[in-house]
């Protein structure tokens, strides 16, 4: 009877770590492979950044809010990478499908108007199959 008791206690244990893995937040729903947003965010001294998303806007809301209201720009993109250099006077944006690609822009977009331009955040999304 004890080890019966003991069986069930464990089979429901497990039966909610499991429910638990499988669950998702409007906050977590991830994107269907082909569709899906990114984002990221900087600002003094803080970066972040959201991928895999259903919507540009909670991309955008949800790399912002990694920030702690200190990131003062964003950049959303969709099915592609995103990139943000800043440096002394300036900053650049840059998307691509190839990450490299995307921060050499961002990095091509800084020098234009800024010295001692460095990368400060990149994030790709998902990729269709």
């Amino acid at each position: 009877m004890r080890i019966q008791l003991r069986w069930k206690k464990l089979l429901f244990g497990l039966a909610a770590i499991a429910g638990l893995a499988f669950m998702s937040s409007p906050a977590s729903a991830k994107c269907t492979l082909g569709d899906c947003w990114g984002a990221v965010a900087y600002g003094p001294g803080i970066s972040a950044y959201e991928i895999n998303l259903n919507d540009k806007e909670t991309a955008k809301e949800l790399a912002m809010a990694k920030c702690k209201e200190k990131c003062t720009q964003v950049l959303t993109f969709h099915n592609t990478c995103g990139a943000y250099v800043a440096g002394n006077g300036g900053h650049g944006w840059g998307t691509s499908r190839n990450k490299d690609t995307a921060v050499g822009a961002a990095m091509m977009e800084c020098q234009k108007v800024a010295k001692n331009c460095e990368l400060r955040v990149w994030a790709c999304t998902a990729e269709k199959k």
